[in-house]
């Protein structure tokens, strides 16, 4: 017998109805058994405790036998609760190893990071670092996040922003293009704000926000060449001077015998470090300073 197509719509929404409501009894019965497995020791102790109660109210022999009753279901619960407590303990001993195995690993490898920029930056020493700074970003999506940064100065190498769009500023120019520079920027600060929004696709907020007023900025892109020259980060140098960096960093570079090692160190660390990482060792670090 053929089914019309109106009968079949139907019978295919009963169907539904019918898993639905499966589903809906499947999800009560297993947080039934959740809350159970979750409480079951409290609840046999708390049993326990009424039925050894309820038995100092009889007499004899009831209330020895109600009383055993009552101490063997308390016992029970005592050794279920204990269990839980102990499985508890374990999971948290298990979660502080893991969080301690991430801080490790994260301190190492942003150390390992901060040498390398040590480094270049004794490689680059014809650049006043008591007023510019190096900063090693890792792109994601459409944005940045700042792994390291390392100047002479303490002032300098705070962090500010957590995030830096790909499509401002210097940070942008040398990801589309594969490096950047800017020299001469204002000394005025309004005017130099009103040169960053105007000239450089920064939004006025993000400018105002900006502790460093840098007047000359380099930037060259990190790419992981084992994958096609995958761009995977940028290195930014900025300083205080109108001319403390340009664009001759890219010859600098270049002709450094060192850079091509560095270089390596730093691409194969910002593959293994994500935001996380760098979250776990900052509040660390805010920790000590603390």
């Amino acid at each position: 017998m053929n089914t019309s197509p109106r009968d079949a719509a139907k019978n295919k929404q009963r169907d539904i109805t019918r898993k639905q409501e499966a589903d809906k009894y499947v999800e009560k019965v297993a947080s039934v058994l959740l809350w159970v497995r979750d409480y079951l020791g409290n609840v046999l102790a708390a049993v326990g405790a009424i039925v050894l109660a309820f038995a100092s109210f009889l007499s004899a022999p009831f209330n020895l036998w109600v009383g055993i009753v009552g101490g063997v279901v308390t016992l029970m619960g005592v050794v279920v609760g204990s269990k839980k407590v102990s499985e508890y303990r374990r999971l948290e001993s298990q979660s502080s190893q893991s969080v301690n195995r991430v801080e490790v690993r994260s301190h190492g490898l942003v150390s390992i990071l901060e040498s390398a920029l040590c480094a270049l930056m004794e490689e680059l020493s014809p650049i006043d670092f008591s007023k510019s700074r190096i900063s090693l970003y890792r792109h994601k999506d459409d944005k940045f996040f700042m792994l390291v940064r390392v100047s002479k100065s303490q002032e300098l190498e705070k962090v500010g922003r957590e995030y830096y769009p790909d499509s401002e500023g210097i940070i942008g120019v040398t990801w589309d293009k594969g490096w950047g520079s800017v020299t001469g920027l204002p000394e005025d600060r309004q005017e130099w704000n009103d040169e960053c929004v105007r000239d450089w696709n920064m939004g006025q907020d993000n400018v105002v926000s900006l502790n460093m007023q840098s007047r000359s900025l380099a930037g060259v892109r990190l790419d992981e060449e084992s994958m096609g020259r995958h761009p995977i980060g940028v290195l930014i140098i900025e300083s205080l001077n109108p001319r403390g960096v340009s664009s001759k960093i890219n010859d600098m570079l270049e002709e450094s015998a060192s850079y091509p090692s560095l270089r390596l160190i730093l691409v194969q660390a910002i593959k293994c470090l994500d935001e996380e990482d760098v979250a776990v060792f900052r509040r660390k670090q805010q920790k000590r300073e603390i």
